[in-house]
């Protein structure tokens, strides 16, 4: 491969995992800024610790595309880390919470 194609798959493999942020910060905002992380690890897509409304279920369902029934990657516990180090939301056990609006004068 070339150079300037290994970039361009760099900057796409970048830009759909940022979508997953997105995907995040919608789900938060959708449920009153706080939305449970789920468990993707002992529960696949739907059943109960894994439903579309929790962060682990609305990033198998939205990003990956996975349907109920299925096995899910879990990745919330490194989001959440990040979501919390950019000072978006709360990284509370079992649950993200967004940090209360801030207006600017």
């Amino acid at each position: 491969m070339t150079k300037k194609l290994l970039k361009q798959i760099n900057i796409l493999k970048t830009f759909i995992v940022l979508k997953v942020f997105d995907i995040i910060y919608g789900l938060l905002h959708e449920n009153g800024g706080k939305a449970k992380k789920g468990n993707g690890r002992n529960y696949k897509l739907g059943q109960p610790g894994c439903e579309l409304d929790t962060v682990v279920g609305a990033i198998a369902f939205r990003h990956f595309g996975k349907k109920l029934g299925e096995s899910v990657y879990d990745p919330v516990f490194v989001l959440g880390a990040i979501m919390k180090w950019a000072e978006i939301c709360h990284n509370k056990r079992g649950y993200l919470e967004l940090y209360e609006q801030k207006t600017i004068n």
